[in-house]
Order: structure tokens, then sequence, then C-alpha cells
């Protein structure tokens, strides 16, 4: 029985001693959804597990700079570390907050000096130098309210010091925690969180030293910061190294050279000696927030403060992960925001990982996308060219056209085109169309399946929790179609737009003026018209022809013919006018007109002025207008004179007798004949009547251009006169 029970209580040490994985299962992954573009494919993969509540127990320790140029940027990351304590269980976790820095002997005033929590250390005791370093803390505690209220002192009570030895801080931290710790506690893991700004100045003994030449001995491995961290690796507990800078600030202090020198060792350096390499992040104000770098400080302790859990996945050759694809999504389908360092998963030699240790208990699916190249069937193309068809003539989309089909691996498809469409009736003009498609082949591996995942694991705890099988897809590969549309315009013969025309003698003539052509399928073909036929002569009148032609694309042709008219604008005949005061005036007597299209249209006359008045002498006019029968008219004007008539005896009163002529007595007149014309002579008495006055005094001058005749007749008479005298004696 002893020995019975002897193996019995080995079995149950041996059970105990490993871990419960069955708190995260999963299922294995699928493939949830796929998208085709072109030759591309995006997968869709989907993991769903299961996290339990945990078992895993935190000690938490904030090693936390105190020194003055932290006091503007701490209440900051004060905020986001109580913000990450209160994720933690005051059941099964701890929490310790430890501060560090360093003060002048002198520095008695500070409220930091005599705070009950502060522990100080002397150093150079006695010497003119001497100065202490600080460590002000609470105890290692469940009490969440504790801690918290332990941050929040240091702002309250401005519990700052001077100096940042780091490196002494660490070891202090790591030295308390093992010396109330000896014994280590199953399913407990302890963090160090190491939150500190700018260059350190003491090493791990608390010496002071100056950066400027003590680099090795603050950062290095034997006395700095990175010997203090391997410590804590080495006595079996985790670390992490939050830095933020001022860089302006550093660099104005030290330089940019011996900034640089620091900032570049603690890059390549430090990330070596915490647990992690993502668990070292190194922000600045010139690059980031402070509100960036407390967030940082408290997913850290997120991360650290749940089960380990991760996800990797062998992406297979041809496929590659696509960038920010990955999700978490919980059971209500809401996506869970991983936070730092993890979030987003690695990918690296094919291989995709995410830690999700942060992640509380709960149902999650993941997800992510990988995109690969698929087979495809050739790209097919179609050539073939519309065309324009005389009405009534034979049409075969495929015979008359002629499309040929070939595709981007030079096959030729020719015979594989199909008409999907045609309306083309030739025996009606208009514009048709003819549509044709054709396949493209489909490769000879279009059916084989495409490897996507090779291999996953899903790990917990660190333990092998699941090995994921092969993963792959078949893709739906279907033959790529090309179309073609022509159109077929079935033409009528073209027309030619012209009008018969009349113009007048004179009048410039364009025969091409006015004439348009048109054609179905070539439109506008004006500028193609031929004139095969012009005799018009716009200089008589007369009826003449001119035909004008034009042909289409296809050859066919029309000619038409107009009448050109050229008419003589109608003509008014009429003079001019003299009469005398008192005589009848007919304003239309001796006025006519003609039209060589109407003849006579003497009738149409309109008198568009007369002002004639035969009582007044004086010179008027007369504004003659007709129209023919198609509109064009015709204005003349004459002057009309209306003299003022001559009484002779009342006109000339001769003044005075210059010499006495005897009378001359007649019985009867005298009549000269002149051709077939009869004239009476005045009498002789008359005659020397008139001679007299005539020597006496020349008639008044009245201002009237018909004043002449008058004289020339009076001379006339005289002359008769003095003829008849002589003869007679």
């Amino acid at each position: 029985m002893k020995k019975i029970a002897r193996i019995l209580i080995i079995l149950v040490l041996l059970m105990g001693s490993v871990p419960n994985i069955s708190k995260a299962v999963t299922s294995t992954h699928a493939v949830v959804n796929t998208s085709i573009i072109e030759d591309t494919s995006v997968n869709t993969i989907s993991v769903p597990i299961k996290k339990a509540p945990r078992e895993k127990k935190l000690d938490l320790v904030i090693v936390q700079d105190l020194s003055g140029s932290f006091r503007d940027t701490y209440p900051n990351v004060a905020s986001k570390l109580k913000e990450a304590i209160d994720l933690m269980s005051p059941v099964i976790d701890r929490s310790q907050f430890i501060g560090y820095t360093s003060i002048k002997s002198s520095d008695t005033g500070l409220p930091l000096y005599s705070d009950p929590k502060t522990i100080l250390e002397a150093q150079n005791e006695g010497q003119y130098n001497e100065f202490f370093n600080v460590i002000y803390k609470n105890e290692m505690t469940h009490s969440l309210t504790d801690t918290k209220a332990t941050i929040d002192n240091v702002t309250s009570k401005q519990l700052y010091g001077n100096g940042t030895p780091t490196a002494y801080g660490i070891q202090e931290a790591l030295e308390d925690y093992q010396t109330n710790n000896q014994v280590k506690e199953a399913e407990r893991e302890t963090l160090f969180l190491v939150v500190t700004d700018g260059f350190p100045n003491g090493d791990i003994k608390g010496e002071a030293l100056t950066p400027s030449i003590s680099m090795a001995q603050l950062l290095g491995p034997t006395t700095g910061i990175n010997a203090a961290l391997s410590n804590i690796t080495s006595a079996g507990y985790l670390s992490s190294f939050g830095l933020w800078q001022n860089k302006a600030s550093l660099e104005s202090e030290w330089g940019t050279s011996l900034y640089n020198n620091y900032n570049n060792y603690i890059n390549t350096n430090v990330p070596n000696f915490v647990s992690r390499n993502e668990f070292f992040f190194n922000m600045n104000s010139d690059d980031n927030s402070i509100g960036e770098f407390s967030s940082a400080v408290k997913d850290i302790i997120q991360t650290n403060l749940n089960d380990q859990l991760s996800i990797s996945e062998k992406v297979s050759v041809g496929q590659t992960y696509v960038t920010s694809s990955a999700k978490v999504k919980n059971s209500a389908g809401e996506i869970v925001a991983i936070p730092s360092p993890y979030q987003e998963p690695t990918f690296a030699n094919q291989n995709l990982t995410w830690n999700l240790d942060a992640l509380p208990e709960g149902d999650y699916t993941v997800t992510f996308d990988v995109t690969g190249k698929i087979p495809v069937s050739s790209t097919p193309s179609i050539t073939a060219q519309g065309m324009t068809l005389s009405e009534g003539a034979f049409f075969d989309p495929i015979q008359t056209v002629k499309p040929i089909a070939t595709d981007t691996n030079f096959n030729n498809l020719t015979s594989e085109i199909k008409v999907i469409a045609n309306d083309v009736d030739t025996s009606k003009p208009g514009v048709y169309h003819v549509t044709y498609d054709v396949m493209g082949e489909l490769p000879a591996n279009n059916n084989k399946a495409i490897s996507l995942i090779d291999s996953g694991e899903i790990t917990y705890r660190g333990t092998l929790l699941k090995t994921l099988e092969k993963l792959d897809f078949t893709p739906s590969v279907t033959a790529r179609i090309a179309t073609k549309t022509i159109k077929i315009t079935v033409t009528s013969r073209p027309t030619i737009t012209a009008v018969d025309k009349k113009i007048y003698v004179g009048d410039a003539y364009d025969a091409r003026k006015d004439v348009r052509a048109n054609d179905a399928s070539d439109g506008d073909i004006t500028g193609d018209i031929e004139i095969i036929k012009n005799d018009v002569d716009n200089t008589k009148p007369g009826v003449y022809d001119v035909t004008y032609k034009v042909t289409n694309s296809v050859g066919e042709s029309t000619t038409k013919t107009i009448q050109v008219t050229v008419l003589s604008k109608p003509v008014i005949e009429a003079i001019d006018h003299t009469i005398y005061v008192g005589d009848a005036f007919d304003p239309m007597a001796e006025v006519s007109a003609r039209d060589a299209k109407d003849g006579d249209i003497t009738d149409k006359i309109e008198i568009l002025k007369s002002g004639v008045n035969t009582n007044k002498p004086g010179m008027y006019k007369i504004t003659y207008k007709v129209i023919n029968s198609i509109g064009e008219s015709a204005v003349v004007t004459v002057k009309v004179t209306v003299l003022k008539k001559v009484d002779l005896e009342k006109t000339i009163t001769p003044k005075k007798i210059v010499k006495s002529i005897p009378p001359v007595k007649l019985t009867k007149p005298v009549f000269e004949v002149t051709g077939n014309s009869v004239e009476k002579v005045p009498s002789i008495e008359r005659a020397y009547e008139k001679i007299s006055m005539e020597s006496e005094s020349r008639l008044p001058r009245t201002g009237d251009s018909n004043g002449l005749s008058v004289l020339v007749g009076l001379g006339f008479v005289v002359c008769t006169a003095l003829f008849l005298r002589r003869r007679n004696q």
C-alpha cells in the first residue's frame, strides 16, 4: 500500500507540473473569403481561439525615474500607470512602486528628503561633494489602491530630486524584491518596468559619473544600465525599459555629438538586455508625444498581465501577408485592439507570428489575409471594322465583316467568335450595330489547388497547444471574354439641297451659295459638290440652268439642276418740264414704266413726292416709284420749272425818243412762208414802236433765265421791220 501511495503522490506532482493548456482552445484554421482581381487572389484566413480566465499571477515592479527633468511629463505617465494597475487582479496580482533619484546633501528642504517612504543613501560622506541616492517606495502589495496612491504622491507632494542614477535604481529594486520574496511562487511572473528620461549620471553602485566621459560605465554590461537589466534576467524575472527624451533640451545641454553617441548606444545595446526586444521603446519629443510614450508604458503591463498566447503560420511560397489585414474580433464581432508592442503580427521569412498575450479571457476570432497569383485564362481580343453598305446590299455579320480574334498567347480564336447581337436591316437606310464575343483559353492547371499555409502552431503559456494543418484553396478560373461592337451604316443616295434663284442684271452670282449636300453615312459632304453645268449670264435677262453633282464615300452619286432667272429691274421713263404760271400740269403726262418680267407697269407708278404749284414761279421736284411683281423697285425724280409770263407793253416803257421815224402804213398784214409754216409779220408801226423803245432803254432784269428768249424774239422783230422798210424805199 505504501508503494502504491508513493506512486499516486508522484503522479499528482507530475500532473501539477504540466501546464493546463486546455484553457486556450482553438479549432483549425480555414479560408473564409476569397477575392480575385485579374490574376491575383486575396484569401482571408480565420483562426478561432478561446482564452479562459488566466492562471498567471503577476508581480509588477515599477522602477520610476524621479529626476527633476521628469517633473512636467511624469503626470502623463502616472495616469497610464494607474490605468494599467486597474487591469490587475487584487487577488492574484501584486504591485510596487520604486522611485529613484539623487539630491545634494544640502537639499534637506526638498519634500522628498523628509517623506516617510524615502530611503537616503549617502555618497562621498563628509566630502565637499557629498550627496544622497534616493529611493522612494511602497512595499509589494495586493492593494491596487496603495500603489496608485504612492504614484499620485509624487505629483501631489512634488517628490522630485536632481540626478538620474538609473542603474542604481534598477539594482536597488531587484535587491529589494529578492529580499522580500525569497521563495518563487508557482505561476507567478515578475516584471520590472523601468521608466526614465534623459542621460543617467550614476552607475550600478550609485557612484556619480559624468555622461560625457563615462558612457560605458553608465550604460555598459559591467556597471551600467545593461548590467542591472542583465541581473534581472539572470534572476529569472522579466524586464522592460522605456526611455523618454526631451531631445532639444539634451542636445542643448550636452551637444548634438554626445547626444547622438548616447542615443545610438542605447538603441543598439539595451534591447539585448530586456526580456524581449520589443519590450524596449525609446521615444523623443521630436518624433513622438508624451501621450504615445505613456500608452506604451501601459501596453507593456497589459501584455505581461495575461497568459501568453501566440499564433504562428508558415505562409506558402508564392503567397505573402497583406500588411495591416490582421484583426481580432470578440464573440460580438467587435474588433479588439491589441496593445503595443503587438498591434500587428510580424512577418519574416514567410513566417507570420502574432503575440496575443494581452487578450483577456473570452472567445475570439483571428483573421488575416494572404495574397498571391492564380492561373487565369488568356486575354482575347476581336478585330472588326464598321462599314457602310448601300441600301439593299447583302450582309452577313461573319462573312461580310470578317472579324478576327486572337489572345495574349497568340492563339487564333476566329472560329470561336459568336454573334450575340445583330439588328442590321439593309432594306432600310439607317445606322445599325453588330456585337461579337469570344472566350479566352483556360490554362491547363486551372483546377489545381494552390497552397496558402504550409503549417501553423498555437502556443499557450510557452507550450504547443495545437498544430495547424496545411491549408490551400482551388480557384474558380473562368474564361475571360472579349466583346466588340461595330457600326453598320446602310445608306441611301446622298442628297443635294439647292433651290431655284432669281437675280437681276448686274447682280453677282455664286453658284455654291446656299447649296448643301448630306449623306447618311458620311454626314455633311458639301465640300465634295461638283458643278457640272453653269451657263448663267448675269448681264442678260433670261432663265439659266445650274447642275450639281455629289458622290459619297461608297461611290453613290446624286445630281440636281436648278434654274436661275436673271431679271432686269423696272425702268421709269420721265423727263423734266418747263411751264408758265397758270398753265395746266399733269404729273403723269409723258411718264411710263416697263419691267423685263411684267412688261408695261405704268399703272403701278406711284408719286412719292409732288409739290408743284403752277401759280407760283419756281423749280419743283416730282419723285416717282414703281414696284414689279417680285418686289423689285425703281425710283426717278424729275424737275418741273414754273415761269412767270411776260407782258411786253407793260414791261417796256420808253423814256426818250432819240429819233423820229415817219410812220409806215400798211393796209394788209404780210405773211412769210418758211417751210410748211406760215408766220404773221408784225406791222411796220408796231416794229417802229418797239425799235424806239429798244433804243430808249433795256428791259429790266427779272432774275428769270427765260428772259433771254424774250430778248431774242424782240431782236428778230426789229430786224424784220428794218428789212421791210429798206425794201419799200
